[in-house]
């Protein structure tokens, strides 16, 4: 299983105005620079996305697995996204027997210590049914706000029949335009507004 993220854009269409020349230069002007405020606004980082292979659990495996992973930092100021998507089964019907698997993600903060989010003992539980149909499991979306260089995953599990699951995990860091796109959209404006106001 896979998500993919993409971007893109979409071609507008054309408006004609019945202006003298200099009054179109202005316009043409403004749209250019609405363009490139809109562009600024819609841009994201690469998406940092890893596939968390298939992992087949038993009873007599170790309750918790946890995967670490590097970040593509962009410059500063930035955000975290930490966001997992998956998949889980257990391999026998035990039905109404249930199991657990509980979602962790820590990263190391500005000043050096490890954080774990959510805190210990509050996972992102996902108790689901031991009857060997396949059901979704997630943890997350957490925002962070910065990018640290690595992020990991954690699972626990809380089983009495062996298990099967796999996802997705997204660390991406998505900087955060400065200023905002919506004053620089406000500013764009401005000088429009206030020549039609002058008319």
């Amino acid at each position: 299983m896979a998500l993919s993220a993409s971007s893109g854009y979409r071609r507008g269409a054309e408006i004609h105005f019945l202006v003298s020349g200099g009054q179109f230069m202005k316009l043409k002007s403004t749209a250019v620079l609405l363009c490139a405020i809109a562009a600024l606004a819609t841009s994201q980082a690469a998406a940092d996305q890893d596939q968390i292979p298939l992992i087949t659990w038993t009873p007599s495996d170790p309750p918790s697995f946890e995967f670490f992973f590097d970040n593509d930092i962009p410059p500063h100021p930035d955000q975290k996204v930490l966001q997992f998507v998956g998949e889980a089964r257990s391999l026998v019907n035990a039905f109404p027997a249930t199991f657990d698997i509980q979602i962790y993600f820590d990263y190391v903060a500005a000043d050096g210590t490890t954080v774990l989010v959510p805190p210990p003992p509050f996972g992102y539980s996902n108790v689901l049914p031991a009857d060997t149909n396949i059901y979704h499991i997630e943890g997350g979306p957490v925002i962070l706000p910065f990018c640290p260089e690595r992020v990991s995953i954690h699972f626990e599990i809380v089983s009495e029949v062996p298990i099967e699951f796999q996802g997705l995990f997204d660390h991406t860091c998505i900087p955060v335009p400065e200023p905002s796109a919506a004053v620089l959209l406000l500013l764009g404006l401005a000088p429009f507004v206030a020549r039609r106001r002058q008319r």
